[in-house]
């Protein structure tokens, strides 16, 4: 055994029983305050307000007072919790926190009943789909449906057991997909970690937050630095002021927003839009703890793309738009393609790891025993999570090869968006195209059968948004598992209790908001425009059928021949400053427009500090940058608490 080994820490049952307290409690509080209020998300990207308000809460007022009490009457053992205590509640509220909204909830709900109810003679969706989803592939009871969207008439009851056939067979699908996307992030954890040692910047805060402190201590040496606290006060006192103005109009507020629109009204400059300067504390404080050329890439690439777009007017060149998407279809196209070139660059150099876990899978014997999932189990674990939801939605008609095909490259996409957030720490992600647009391109819907074009819709509309994707939370979460030497099986064993118990709860709790409420009465893009989206897609597909799409499959190898690019130059010339991950960060979507800017400003600030200050000004910034965080995060739980009693929530991030 090696001299600096240092055995793994097991997790204790009150730090397991706590986390699951905190799932329950966001599973009666998200929906509410995400879609009756409107405030800002409490779990609205894969930094989540509501989690990092309740750490920071324990940090600076639980433990301190646990302690205090520790040093008056010495209990044994200690009282406070310790630093893999911490992780665990972390972890659980982490990958829990978006079930009931941006996660699951959001999507799977107003989806599988808003093509019946919005169906019309003139749009003509009862005979057109109807056929296609039997009652256990979507509610069929009428009344149900109708209550979901007009309130439940006083005195009647959830009608729970119209959605129970439904739920059960797409829990089935989308927990195949989980456990793909867990078994991934095992597949892949020590190369990230250990090898190619990204950055982990949305790991790093939290990890540095629940450092233990010293014996006699309240406080550890991170929140007792001043700078830390100066700035922590500039996103509270912003957003104080912001708040009151949100509530009082006659109060002062800082502008925060500044959108360009209105001054892009000419061509081709109006191809630029939307473009909008939007200062985000936490963007700019999560951008210093990336490196320089991840964050130079991503706003760069932002702005080529806008670039292109007027070039493209200027030279008339139609561009048609993404199906369901803000981006071109061209540059979504390109984006398949560099998503395809970037995962098989991961598996390629990652095959002096990768390969001896093949072998241990045939030998039957664990390389190492740390490891969350042992090797042994790794590709069972990865066949299934292929072929669970592949059967699953072949037993409702969809074609095997087909559904494998998409399952395989939703696989691929997740594992390129949670590289974009560990080593890119962009908190708010989301791609420009669905796994099953590709096979739409390449084959056309003439030659998908209706019945396989009905079913994937909605799993592809379930998954159309990435910005509560559970595998980028599951690798920060193993990251801050090594951290900490926390016995990584037994914390995949919490975080699976935490999900599957916010899954029962959030189908409680979800259902009943939206029943006693009216979906109608609730946030209207959700419940109303969303759901819609991919059945005016189908209704287009079934009326005027499409042949296979050569020029944008062209596209995807245009994308894959620049990213294979991007990669050679990277890895040959030192001097060459950008990294392919900008070339793959959706630029044309709803989490860049808000964030750009942000990230150019904390790429500027940390650039000049390096450059005039070197290393050591650098070192002592950090916590300044970390202290922006947290201020948000703070606020920004205050005033949803504030929202959750008056009825009325003052919005902060983009939901």
């Amino acid at each position: 055994m090696p001299k600096n080994f240092s055995p793994l820490h097991h997790l204790t049952a009150r730090s397991v029983i706590i986390g699951l307290l905190f799932v329950a409690l966001f599973c009666f509080i998200v929906p509410y305050n995400d879609f009756f209020i409107e405030g800002t998300f409490l779990a609205g990207n894969h930094f989540p307000i509501g989690s990092m308000f309740m750490l920071i809460l324990i940090m600076i007022s639980i433990n301190p007072l646990l302690k205090a009490v520790e040093s008056r009457f010495q209990p044994r053992p200690s009282w406070a919790f310790s630093q893999v205590e911490l992780v665990t509640i972390w972890c659980m509220m982490l990958v829990s926190i978006g079930i009931p909204t941006v996660g699951l909830a959001r999507w799977l709900f107003p989806i599988l009943v808003a093509f019946r109810y919005f169906a019309t003679p003139e749009n003509d969706w009862q005979p057109l789909f109807d056929r296609y989803f039997p009652d256990w592939l979507t509610p069929t009871d009428t009344p149900a449906i109708r209550y979901f969207y007009e309130k439940l008439p006083s005195g009647s009851s959830t009608p729970y057991l119209a959605w129970l056939k439904p739920l059960l067979f797409w829990m089935g699908v989308i927990g195949g997909l989980w456990l793909l996307m867990i078994t991934l992030s095992v597949f892949f954890r020590k190369q990230w970690i250990e090898r190619e040692m990204y950055t982990f910047p949305l790991a790093q805060l939290p990890s540095d937050l629940v450092q233990p402190p010293a014996t006699d201590a309240y406080l550890n040496v991170l929140l007792k630095n001043g700078l830390l606290w100066a700035s922590f006060a500039i996103p509270v006192l912003v957003h104080t002021f912001n708040g009151l103005n949100f509530y009082f109009p006659n109060f002062p507020a800082f502008p925060l927003k500044l959108r360009l629109d209105a001054y892009l009204t000419e061509k081709p400059w109006i191809a630029a839009r939307p473009l909008w300067l939007y200062l985000f504390p936490s963007v700019i404080g999560f951008t210093y703890l990336v490196r320089l050329d991840v964050a130079l890439s991503i706003w760069a690439f932002f702005l080529f793309y806008r670039l292109q777009l007027v070039m493209g007017t200027t030279l008339g060149i139609p561009m048609e738009q993404s199906m369901g998407y803000g981006s071109r279809a061209y540059a979504s196209h390109m984006e398949m393609g560099g998503y395809m070139v970037a995962v098989g660059y991961f598996v390629w150099s990652g095959r002096s790891y990768l390969m001896p876990t093949i072998v241990a899978f045939l030998k039957r014997q664990p390389l190492v025993h740390t490891e969350p999932i042992s090797e042994p189990w790794l590709l069972p674990c990865l066949l299934v999570g292929i072929l669970l939801p592949s059967v699953l939605l072949h037993l409702a008609g969809a074609s095997l090869l087909l559904c494998i095909g998409v399952v395989s490259l939703m696989g691929i996409s997740s594992i390129m968006l949670t590289y974009m957030v560990i080593a890119g720490g962009i908190m708010h992600i989301n791609s420009s195209f669905r796994a099953f647009d590709f096979y739409h391109t390449a084959l056309g819907s003439n030659r998908i059968s209706p019945n396989s074009l009905a079913v994937l819709a909605v799993p592809s509309a379930i998954f159309r948004t990435k910005r509560g994707f559970l595998m980028p939370h599951i690798s920060n979460a193993f990251k801050m598992a090594a951290t900490a030497r926390a016995n990584g099986k037994q914390l995949l064993m919490s975080m699976s209790l935490a999900l599957t118990l916010s899954v029962v709860l959030t189908s409680f709790f979800f259902l009943r908001l939206v029943y006693q409420q009216g979906a109608l009465n609730l946030q209207y893009w959700t419940f109303v425009t969303a759901p819609q989206t991919p059945f005016r897609w189908l209704e287009t597909q079934f009326q005027l059928p499409t042949e296979t799409d050569w020029i944008n499959l062209s596209f995807v190898w245009v994308g894959a021949i620049v990213m294979a690019i991007l990669y050679w130059v990277r890895n040959r010339f030192i001097w060459w400053p950008f990294h392919p991950i900008g070339f793959v960060a959706s630029p044309g979507e709803w989490p860049l427009n808000n964030l750009w800017f942000s990230i150019f400003m904390g790429w500027l600030l940390k650039f000049s500090l390096v450059k005039y200050g070197g290393l050591k000004s650098f070192q002592q910034a950090r916590p300044f940058f970390i202290g922006l965080v947290l201020g948000d995060c703070f606020i920004g739980g205050i005033w949803a608490v504030v929202g959750l009693i008056v009825g009325d929530g003052y919005t902060m991030l983009p939901g």
